[in-house]
């Protein structure tokens, strides 16, 4: 009700930041200025072609008309307020903005974005320079063979006192190390002087992969229905990543076709009509390994009538190898994340399958703290790639699905997306300092 009784306030902050009058957008909808009026000072309901017409003309979504703007825009943009340590002291105005001016709340999105991939990439390099083994052995490999090549010159500074078969040694050796030290430092030049692509690449591979399926989406009608080939889906959509991203994507893409032809959308969503979103259920039901339920419950079409489910994966380390957030669950898109996520307490108890209830606090728009989007149930599970081998370790990966749910209980457990934005104040798995000045004690 809070969301329709806002329709008429949208679209009169709308038309006026587009500096329009009444009677132009009215006379552009087909309807009169009087009726306009009433509907932007709420007196009259709108829907339909009627709110169509008006959208049309305002150049904007109808649903961020009707609804206003999407939940995922406004976390965005605490988020990014977050990331900076600025407390947003009025989110009913970062409403306000992101309704009435989408595309530049959306413009300030992608810059606070930017500016974190930024500064990571900065991050990466400052670690590249100080423990990249090539950069370090190069390194060394110049200050010996400097040292070496003075060593040499200084027993050659006085060519009196020195035998002439040992000046001839000397003189050899100064050769061979002068190339030496001519190789590496060529060597060295051609790694540091890194296009882009190549800083991309040696930067976050998995990141860039995150940050273009974030834009196109998890779900692949083409390729669900086979009327592109993988070679042609990579080809439209993941052109512009560094090489290791590519490769990254090309596996992403083969095994998103074998998990759709063993399990099609289609007998999927008949499934979870019957059961539920119930991974349990699903898993027994198609006999299929419980990674691929996971990948197809996560991946299933966003205008399906049912809630998005979010999934994350990550490799034995506990670094992110699959991100794909929802609404009321953030988490990094690179770096650490929190500890106490049940993605991670899977790798103590492989092939345990796993179920926590789950939450996130989040400030809402009139800057009180409640759950994010709702209760989400996680389910996760770990498990071996490849056969076991006896004389090879186990290479375990893990994997979480979100599953929202209406059902909150007492016993949810209050995680974060990472130490230095979350808002939980006593932790124990807390690694850094965050970096919001306040916070909210777990119930």
């Amino acid at each position: 009700m809070r969301s329709q009784s806002r329709v008429g306030n949208r679209i009169r902050e709308r038309r006026l930041s587009l500096s329009l009058r009444q009677a132009e957008v009215a006379k552009a909808a087909e309807i009169s200025a009087s009726y306009l009026n009433l509907i932007e000072h709420n007196r009259r309901r709108i829907g339909g072609a009627l709110l169509n017409r008006i959208a049309q003309t305002l150049d904007v979504d109808p649903t961020v008309l009707s609804e206003g703007v999407e939940t995922k825009l406004l976390t965005d943009l605490q988020a990014a307020a977050e990331t900076v340590g600025v407390d947003l002291q009025s989110p009913a105005r970062a409403e306000e903005f992101a309704n009435s001016q989408p595309d530049w709340a959306q413009l300030v999105v992608k810059q606070s974005e930017r500016i974190e991939q930024l500064e990571n990439q900065v991050a990466g390099l400052s670690d590249r320079l100080s423990h990249d083994p090539f950069f370090s052995e190069s390194l060394h490999e110049i200050l010996s063979t400097v040292t070496s090549i003075r060593s040499t010159a200084s027993l050659l500074a006085d060519p009196a006192t020195t035998d002439p078969n040992w000046q001839k040694r000397f003189q050899s050796n100064i050769r061979t190390d002068s190339e030496r030290l001519s190789d590496a430092s060529q060597a060295l030049a051609q790694y540091l002087d890194s296009d882009d692509a190549e800083i991309s690449e040696a930067f976050a591979p998995q990141g860039e992969l995150t940050q273009r399926l974030s834009a196109i989406g998890y779900h692949h009608a083409a390729l669900e229905r086979g009327n592109k080939t993988i070679q042609t889906f990579d080809a439209e959509n993941f052109t512009g990543l560094s090489l290791a991203a590519r490769s990254l994507a090309q596996d992403y893409l083969k095994t998103y076709v074998a998990d759709a032809q063993a399990l099609p959308a289609s007998d999927l969503m008949r499934l979870i009509s019957v059961d539920g979103p119930n991974p349990d259920a699903l898993a027994r039901e198609t006999q299929l390994d419980v990674p691929i339920i996971f990948r197809r419950m996560a991946s299933l079409d966003p205008d399906a009538p049912i809630a998005p489910m979010g999934l994350v994966g990550c490799d034995g380390a506990g670094h992110l190898t699959f991100l794909k957030t929802i609404p009321g669950f953030s988490a990094p898109r690179v770096g650490a994340a929190c500890g106490l996520w049940p993605l991670f307490e899977a790798l103590t108890r492989p092939y345990t399958p796993i179920l926590r209830p789950v939450y996130q606090r989040q400030r809402t728009v009139d800057g009180m703290s409640e759950f994010g989007a709702g209760m989400l149930n996680a389910y996760a599970i770990s498990f071996s790639t490849g056969a076991p081998q006896f004389e090879s370790p186990a290479i375990l990966q893990s994997m979480m699905l979100l599953v929202p749910t209406a059902q909150g209980t007492s016993r949810a457990l209050h995680v974060g997306p990472s130490c230095r934005i979350c808002s939980k104040k006593k932790c124990l798995a807390r690694r850094e300092p965050s970096l919001l000045a306040e916070g909210f004690d777990s119930p």
